[in-house]
């Protein structure tokens, strides 16, 4: 252990001196310790750190820092496979002029295969109790935190203040957001983004995410968790953005935060908007989980999902996407909202219900994937069986003499939509229904007994040219 001291670094020097002096004792020890005498002493950056280098001070207040230039601290590792074990920075305040601390470069290659490696992964970056201030949330591109392909980090009971970006992660997997750290005040507050594959597996656990200017969290990672947070903005200028704005991708849960982030002020009119957009969804995902989440304020704002179009039923041939939101504060209006499976029983069943909350219904699409809007299947006019959609309870399939009720309707009066009951594997004979714009019940009575009753839908219907919307399916024993 060096102190960074005895190499000059200190607050009656030059910050171009103080460069050099801290530069100095990172290149002769792997552990440094910063002045704690309560002075602040500046110093011009950016000051490059090594593979396993612990900095660390006394306090936020007795061993404060002041970068005078554009980045304070930065480690890029060498194209290659290696990897490099992180930084540490512990218990120290850091002034940014700009930005605070980077690994790796955002814009540098993080392709790991044939003869042009990318940069390497940088292993286990920590930071612990780490006071961050930025001088403006307007000096574009400043961040607090940005790590780039960086696996395993931790941000540990810090404070990230007044940055353009607080955290911005890239391409890194398994970041961890924890213990009470506190991001503010910044444009946005955490952005995750993943890079190919890389970014996955982004925790935010325990946050305390408070008044941003655009937007609390955006992600595009592949599997983002955010549980037992705060988020808080109640009065002030109005959200420039949504209050969480994400690019489903595979994975993404909300697991008992607490929103105070309401559509309007508290005054009796309501009439100021303060986060009129709540949630906005792109992309598709296998999961999507939003669960015991709740406030004390007012109601939350609007849910954008895919721009209205819904989602899709299937995250890809082998996996069905599921949509849980339950024991929330309020509702939210998703596509649809997966059901728990009842428990499997050898029971004599008398009705069957099939509709995209359905969660043990096999459903396939043999032309185009199927959407959901508004909790219906959503099938579009295509020629012979193009939009042909397949309905059967494995589980425990229907079986006997049965009713078969629709509850559907379609964008253009009259459209057509074809429906064909069968043994699954066999064949039968298909009922055409004109359909109406409002949702009505439509019956079909199939003669004959069913064994495994397997439901076919299609809409063929060119000449009206309009989309046909299911939104549920009984079968009852006749």
């Amino acid at each position: 252990m060096v102190l960074a001291s005895t190499f000059g670094f200190s607050s009656s020097a030059t910050p171009a001196a103080n460069k050099t002096a801290l530069q100095n004792a990172i290149n002769a020890a792997y552990d440094v310790e910063l002045p704690d005498d309560g002075n602040e002493v500046s110093f011009e950056g950016p000051i490059t750190l090594r593979p396993g280098t612990r900095l660390r001070g006394a306090g936020a207040t007795a061993s404060r820092i002041r970068c005078t230039t554009d980045l304070a601290f930065v480690y890029h590792a060498p194209n290659g496979l290696t990897l490099y074990e992180a930084p540490e920075l512990d218990n120290f305040g850091l002034v940014c002029a700009a930005s605070g601390i980077q690994l790796n470069d955002p814009d540098a290659s993080f392709v790991e295969t044939g003869e042009n490696l990318g940069q390497s992964y940088i292993m286990r970056p920590r930071f612990r109790r780490l006071s961050l201030l930025g001088t403006s949330i307007s000096i574009e591109g400043s961040f607090g935190i940005n790590l780039n392909k960086c696996f395993s980090a931790v941000i540990d009971q810090c404070t990230i203040e007044r940055f353009e970006r607080g955290y911005w992660g890239r391409g890194s997997d398994f970041e961890t957001i924890t213990n009470r750290t506190r991001i503010l005040d910044c444009d946005t507050l955490i952005h995750t983004e993943k890079v190919d594959s890389f970014g996955s597996g982004m925790l935010i656990d325990g946050a305390d995410l408070l008044v941003p200017t655009r937007t609390f969290i955006k992600s595009s990672n592949r599997h983002l968790m955010v549980r037992d947070s705060y988020l808080e903005k109640q009065n002030g200028a109005r959200l420039a953005g949504p209050v969480l704005d994400i690019e489903h991708n595979y994975i993404t849960s909300f697991e008992r935060n607490r929103f105070e982030v309401p559509y309007t002020d508290g005054t009796a009119q309501g009439t100021t908007l303060i986060c009129p957009d709540f949630l906005k969804v792109q992309g598709e995902g296998a999961l999507f989980e939003f669960v015991g989440n709740t406030s004390l304020s007012f109601a939350w704002g609007a849910v954008d999902w895919n721009g209205g179009n819904g989602s899709l039923y299937l995250h890809d041939t082998y996996v069905r996407q599921k949509i849980a939101v339950r024991d929330n504060r309020q509702a939210l209006p998703v596509p649809f909202v997966t059901e728990d499976s009842p428990p499997l029983r050898n029971e004599y069943r008398d009705l069957w219900v099939l509709s995209p909350s359905t969660s043990g219904l096999i459903t396939a699409n043999y032309a185009t994937s199927c959407r959901v809007i508004d909790g219906a299947f959503v099938l579009p006019a295509l020629a012979s069986f193009g939009s042909l959609l397949h309905f059967r309870d494995a589980d425990r399939p229907a079986s006997g003499t049965v009713v078969i009720r629709v509850l559907a309707k379609a964008s253009v009066a009259g459209q057509l939509l074809h429906v064909q009951p069968q043994n699954f594997g066999g064949s039968g004979p298909a009922t055409s229904f004109a359909l109406t714009t409002g949702y009505q019940w439509y019956t079909l009575s199939p003669s004959g007994s069913f064994t495994d009753l397997a439901i076919y839908l299609w809409n063929d219907d060119t000449g009206n040219g309009g989309t046909a919307h299911v939104k549920q399916i009984v079968v009852e024993r006749a």
